[in-house]
């Protein structure tokens, strides 16, 4: 959800992608309880419908959310046995760089990030963040002179 939310601020989705790849590097780096791969799988999966079905396969959204995730696919091949650990590529998740946070145990900061991110998504739009709305400038002009003649 946090690439779904960080991706919502950007103007296409060539940059939502990369900020939800960002998004990953950034969460990964602060120290969070891993779950299973099996588990970490569904709720990515359950999370990027959730965003699917709400916001669109086409939106901004959807390609943060995808870019939040993708990183994690290399868990889920690692775990089938496709790759080794040493294999795995995203600086995070590669052993020979060690950039991952520690394994705190803890779980909070992650519902934390989780429900910011939810939030964040439900509220675009209605305090002013937008994406490269056409019509935003032009509907907000009509209330700014509709405030300046107060």
């Amino acid at each position: 959800m946090l690439g779904a939310a960080v991706g919502s601020l950007c103007r296409s989705k060539g940059s939502a992608l990369l900020a939800g790849l960002a998004s990953h590097f950034v969460a990964d780096s602060i120290p969070h309880r891993d779950c299973s791969v099996t588990l970490d799988t569904a709720i990515a999966a359950a999370s990027l419908a959730g965003v699917a079905l709400w916001k669109g396969t086409d939106s901004a959204e959807f390609w943060g959310g995808f870019g939040g995730i993708l990183p994690d696919a290399e868990h889920a091949l690692t775990e089938l046995g496709l790759i080794t650990q040493e294999q795995e590529v995203f600086p995070t998740h590669n052993v020979k760089l060690d950039m991952h946070g520690p394994d705190s145990g803890e779980f909070v900061s992650q519902v934390i990030a989780g429900i910011a991110s939810i939030l964040l998504l439900a509220l675009k739009g209605t305090v002013g963040i937008h994406r490269g709305d056409p019509g935003y400038m032009q509907r907000n002009a009509s209330r700014q002179r509709c405030h300046a003649s107060d």
